[in-house]
C-alpha cells in the first residue's frame, strides 16, 4: 500500500497523500462513469492501495478485482497485469518482504490508473 511504500521516508508524507489524492480520483472516475463491475473492482484495489496496513491476507481483495477486471477489460495489457495479479508470484514477493514487494502496490496501481484512463476512454468513444 502507499503507507508502506513511503514508510522509510517520512519526509515524503505529502507524496504519499497526494498519491492518496490520486487513488480516490481514479476510483471516483471509474465509479461515476464505469461499469458497476469495474466500480467494485476499482473500490477493491485502491482501498487495499490506500489503507494504512495491509498483509497478506488483505491481498485477496485483488483476487475478485482482477477477476472482474480479466473479463471486463478490451485492453489486453490491462488483461496482463490483471492476470499477473492472479499468480502466485505476486504474493510470493509481498511474503519476501523486499524491495521486491514495491511491485505489487505498483502493479496495482497500474492496475486502477489504468481502469481510470480505460473508463474515460470509453466514455469519450460513447458521446
Amino acid at each position: 500500500n502507499r503507507h508502506g511504500a513511503f514508510a522509510d521516508w517520512p519526509s515524503l508524507e505529502p507524496l504519499q497523500w497526494l498519491g492518496t489524492a490520486g487513488v480516490v480520483a481514479a476510483v471516483w472516475r471509474i465509479a461515476r462513469w464505469g461499469s458497476f463491475e469495474y466500480a467494485v473492482a476499482a473500490t477493491l484495489a485502491g482501498g487495499l492501495l490506500v489503507s494504512y496496513h495491509a498483509y497478506l491476507p488483505d491481498c485477496s481483495l485483488l483476487l475478485p478485482a482482477a477477476l472482474i477486471v480479466v473479463t471486463q477489460t478490451r485492453w489486453r495489457w490491462l488483461r496482463l497485469v490483471a492476470l499477473l495479479l492472479l499468480t502466485p508470484v505476486t504474493y510470493f514477493l509481498v511474503l519476501l518482504q523486499s524491495t521486491w514487494s514495491a511491485l505489487v502496490p505498483a502493479a496495482v496501481l497500474l492496475l486502477v490508473a489504468a481502469m481510470a484512463l480505460e473508463t474515460a476512454s470509453s466514455r469519450r468513444r460513447s458521446s
